[in-house]
């Protein structure tokens, strides 16, 4: 939020969830699965393009992170794991099926900003840094 410069109001307490639904195994593991009705509601252009700055910011982090990524992860405690061009090549293969699977502009958007930086630009940096 804040290399898109939009920052939380005065005196922000907290979050509000705003809808709910009941996913599955695919929601369960993290991804996107169903759209829900706010989902589908065109937005109004200032949530728009509040979104398309998120979406902005999160794929400059991404990129920035995955340029200063060694092309060879740390991997998992049994293991496992993607090093950085799996991760990057997985990125850009499912963010062109969110379009497809959602079929809203608006999910795309929340899903591609939060899975971006929240999943795979944390997963790099984590598994960069050889001490953790």
């Amino acid at each position: 939020m804040k290399r898109a410069r939009i920052l939380f109001p005065t005196g922000f307490v907290g979050f509000r969830v705003a809808e709910g639904i009941r996913g599955g195994a695919t929601t369960d593991f993290g991804a996107p699965e169903k759209v829900t009705t706010r989902d589908i509601k065109p937005l109004p252009q200032s949530e728009a393009e509040r979104l398309a700055d998120l979406v902005s910011a999160a794929w400059a982090v991404f990129d920035q992170v995955a340029a200063g990524a060694p092309a060879a992860l740390r991997k998992g405690p049994r293991g496992g794991g993607r090093d950085r061009d799996k991760i990057v090549d997985h990125v850009l293969g499912t963010e062109t099926a969110y379009v497809r699977k959602l079929g809203s502009l608006a999910a795309t958007l929340r899903c591609a900003a939060d899975r971006l930086a929240r999943d795979h630009a944390w997963e790099i940096e984590d598994r960069s840094d050889p001490s953790s």
